[in-house]
């Protein structure tokens, strides 16, 4: 951003004002009080201020506290302009949800494609059109289906109003516009409001309640294997089955009962939520507690603590 723009942000310069109720560009005025108009958000008179050695725009004639000046002008233009277009483009919404759970390195992901984007056309144009306690911005008609699009410009949808819409089951979107943008040309304006993706997100799309629903179902099957107790191998009865632990490795947990070694087992499965290997088994003692001795009171058996472990 240039310090040009920098500067224009910090002062919020509008280049729209009111002038016989009607919204006008600085363009279309005399200059100076002679402009005879009026600002957008505190009624106040104007001066247009036009000249080579600054950008156009308009100043309160007086000292004000008012500084909503631009916001307010956006917001209103904006919602004139839609009234002219023939149609909009909207960009791809993608469905994108992640969860770490406590027991799993490795989080559980859902992607998926919820809306294509691109042009869509504009039948009809509603300016602040109430839907059962909740009033968009703009909505719009397209083949017999409906939009919302809500014009941001300081204050994003609040989740009170995001809760509104899922309740209608439309889609939405989100128009981002910067306090720079009120000094733009109606044509400028109209552009970036048509084809601009970059200042468009969605709030919503119906569509999106299916890749809810898989997601959701992924993170339960994710919860329910973490907490899956270790399967136990089943004797087979044409061999012997394995009762000890290798002869190389089995002096690191030499002295340990039967009791305690389970109970070794089961803390190493609470820790990382899963199994120890073969390579791991022979180890508990230095992988659990490294050099200090593991103290229990009362030596309780595996069988006894199983249906304590944690949520």
């Amino acid at each position: 951003m240039s310090n040009f723009q920098i500067y224009r942000v910090k002062e919020h310069k509008t280049a729209y004002a009111l002038k016989n109720n009607q919204l006008v560009h600085i363009s279309v005025v005399t200059r100076g009080l002679a402009c005879d108009c009026k600002c957008v958000a505190c009624g106040k008179p104007l001066i247009a201020k036009k000249g080579p050695e600054r950008i156009d725009h308009f100043a309160h004639a007086a000292d004000t506290e008012c500084s909503g000046a631009a916001e307010t002008a956006l917001h209103l233009l904006a919602k004139e302009l839609f009234k002219e277009l023939t149609s909009v483009v909207l960009p791809q919404y993608k469905f994108e949800k992640e969860k770490v759970l406590k027991r799993s390195y490795t989080p559980v992901r859902h992607e998926q494609i919820v809306a294509n984007g691109g042009e869509v056309p504009i039948s009809m144009a509603f300016i602040e059109q109430a839907e059962d306690r909740f009033t968009p911005d703009v909505t719009l008609e397209s083949n017999s289906k409906r939009l919302f699009v809500e014009i941001a410009v300081t204050h994003k949808v609040d989740r009170n109003k995001l809760r509104h819409i899922r309740k209608q089951g439309l889609p939405a979107i989100e128009i981002h516009l910067d306090l720079v943008d009120a000094i733009l040309s109606r044509e400028e304006l109209y552009t970036k409001l048509k084809n601009d993706i970059n200042s468009k997100r969605w709030l919503f799309h119906p569509k999106q309640r299916e890749a809810e629903r898989i997601f959701i179902d992924k993170v339960r099957a994710a919860m329910r294997h973490a907490r899956k107790p270790a399967i136990k191998t089943q004797r087979n009865t044409l061999t012997r089955p394995q009762t000890h632990i290798p002869t190389p490795n089995r002096a690191r947990n030499e002295g340990f009962s039967n009791t305690q070694m389970d109970r070794m087992r089961y803390e190493f499965f609470l820790k990382f939520g899963r199994q120890a290997t073969d390579e791991e088994a022979p180890k508990l003692q230095a992988i659990l507690y490294g050099n200090r001795m593991a103290t229990w009171s009362n030596e309780p058996s595996y069988a006894s603590i199983k249906g304590k472990r944690e949520d």
